[in-house]
């Protein structure tokens, strides 16, 4: 006798929100903290400025990943789209528009590839 697989325990890394969040706030903590510098409170030098510019862009990513991540959310509530497991990035392309399936032969068999 097997005893049933128990479910594991969903982490608050398990949530579609988590990682897009996580690197909007990551973007604004390196922004803020460069913030005195940048207004002249503080005595800054050009080192500011470009950690200011690398939590600005990791906040864009940020955002873009959070929109991404609730556009799968949002299909798969609709019942558009089944997420078993860790394929959760996996209807992304999908949901983007873009095709990156592999092109088929004439006899629908995928073209051989020399490695």
């Amino acid at each position: 006798m097997s005893q049933p697989e128990t479910p594991r325990p969903r982490t608050l890394r398990d949530n579609w929100w988590w990682s897009g969040g996580l690197w909007s706030v990551a973007g604004g903590a390196i922004i803020w903290y460069q913030w005195p510098s940048l207004t002249g409170e503080t005595e800054g030098f050009w080192g500011n400025w470009v950690m200011a510019a690398v939590g600005l862009v990791i906040g864009v990513v940020g955002l873009f990943r959070l929109y991404r991540d609730w556009r799968i959310e949002e299909a798969r509530r609709k019942g558009e789209l089944e997420v078993a497991g860790d394929d959760a990035a996996a209807p992304t392309a999908h949901l983007s528009g873009s095709d990156t399936s592999e092109p088929e032969d004439q006899d629908g068999e995928e073209p051989h590839r020399n490695a």
